[in-house]
């Protein structure tokens, strides 16, 4: 389960804080809670990488001044989970706003607390059992691999690498299949009209122009993904992988689309 930016979210378990999100410049002030069904909203997504081992990273705002940071997915849920008798945590912070509460309602019979380290005494012994059999569900049964949103998210990051980014770049030499006529983009009808050195003396709007043909015409996410699948099967690559194998899936995209595009032009 994949979750977005400015959805609202409940946290539980085992959670790092900090007064500023992950990156910003400020005083930090890092401390550890755990939390029982403390609402807030996802405020920065990171996608998976070599460096956070494969895994999706959130960035949760609790309020204006306290955010849950490097979340991990297993920990976030779109609805509260059951107490179990777990005691309720309110803020208590005075250089926090005062209005603000981590959970307005207080459920019946549950005390409220108005001290972390009291919250983080009581709650620990009630929630660690539940925690770890719920991460060791999670772990036994997420595949990365073979998740399909996971695919989908990773297919929408490098469709618009491609489209934004590739495009003006390692890719630019593609742009010289398509030609302009009277201003508007057509593919060649000859492999004899493809020359790179012939974009050298547009402007950018015609190379805009260019881009945008590819855009609506050629590149699609459903081709996009399509390639990212052999990239990972023949390469051996895990989809979490391929953002740090960037060189070779933008070696692989030129050959494959540079192919594809020699071919459909013979066959006109």
């Amino acid at each position: 389960m994949l979750f977005e930016i400015n959805e609202p979210v409940f946290l539980n378990g085992e959670i790092n804080t900090n007064r500023y999100p992950r990156g910003d410049i400020g005083v930090n002030d890092i401390k550890t809670i755990f939390a029982n069904n403390i609402k807030g909203t996802i405020f920065d997504v990171e996608l998976p990488s070599l460096f956070n081992k494969g895994q999706f990273l959130y960035t949760v705002k609790i309020f204006e001044n306290l955010y849950g940071i490097e979340i991990t997915q297993n920990k976030i849920n779109k609805i509260p989970l059951g107490s179990g008798g777990i005691i309720h945590f309110t803020n208590s912070n005075p250089n926090l706003n005062p209005n603000l509460n981590l959970n307005p309602t207080i459920p019946g019979g549950l005390t409220q607390l108005n001290d972390i380290n009291q919250y983080n005494n009581l709650n620990k012994s009630n929630f660690i059992n539940t925690q770890i059999s719920l991460q060791n569900s999670i772990y036994n049964n997420l595949n990365l691999n073979s998740d399909k949103n996971i695919q989908k998210t990773i297919t929408k990051y490098f469709y618009y690498k491609i489209i934004d980014d590739w495009l003006y770049k390692e890719l630019f030499s593609l742009l010289a299949f398509v030609e302009l006529i009277n201003g508007k983009p057509q593919l060649i009808k000859s492999l004899t009209k493809y020359s790179v050195g012939n974009l050298a003396s547009e402007t950018d709007e015609q190379i805009d122009s260019r881009v945008n043909y590819f855009e609506l015409n050629i590149i699609t996410k459903k081709l996009v993904n399509q390639i990212l699948k052999k990239i990972v099967k023949r390469m051996c690559i895990n989809w979490y992988d391929l953002d740090k194998n960037e060189k070779i899936v933008k070696k692989i995209f030129l050959e494959y689309l540079k192919k594809l595009l020699e071919e459909s032009i013979k066959s006109i």
